[in-house]
């Protein structure tokens, strides 16, 4: 199952750069995107804390209204008693609408689609689920210097929230736009 959603995520991902670069004049441009995100699984009254790494790249079409796809992989497991927990794999398609606060700073609603594999072994099970659906967020990017294409960003997200599961993630990451 991994690698199909990681085909999905490559061909969201390749037709947004064959956008990007098909020379249409459109005000903002493409970006690209590495970040540490922090994540919240919560499992009945279990709470587990796994971190993963996540790249992804995307089009701002205006100062307010931008798309992105982005692929998260396992850079750790949390353990919690006996149960570990890890998300493998994580793909997401957001649409953002900001607010720019000044010509360095935007801040930003976001909502889209998220679809994820969940590793959870114990003494005696082991099992990886696939969970998709809705996600939602918040955020908010600043430039690092004036004029510069660099940008500092962080995101909360809730990616799914259902039966007894709710998995949420804190992502704080660089933003690099193509001008």
């Amino acid at each position: 199952m991994p690698h199909i959603t990681i085909i999905k995520t490559f061909r969201l991902s390749l037709i947004i750069f064959l956008f990007a670069i098909s020379g249409r004049s459109i005000a903002g441009g493409l970006f690209v995107d590495v970040a540490y995100t922090g994540a919240s699984v919560l499992i009945a009254d279990q709470e587990f804390k796994p971190t993963m790494v996540q790249m992804g790249i995307g089009w701002q079409f205006t100062d307010r209204f931008a798309v992105q796809v982005s692929q998260a992989s396992a850079e750790s497991e949390d353990n919690v008693a006996t149960v570990t927990t890890e998300i493998e794999t994580m793909s997401s398609l957001m649409f953002r609408y900001g607010s720019p606060v000044n010509s360095d700073v935007n801040v930003y609603v976001m909502a889209g689609y998220s679809d994820f594999d969940l590793l959870t072994t114990g003494s005696t099970f082991s099992s990886t689920d696939n969970f998709s659906g809705g996600s939602w967020g918040v955020g908010f990017e600043e430039r690092l210097k004036k004029d510069s294409n660099f940008r500092l960003h962080f995101d909360y997200v809730i990616h799914y929230n259902q039966d007894e599961l709710k998995v949420e993630s804190y992502q704080l990451g660089m933003r690099y736009v193509f001008n």
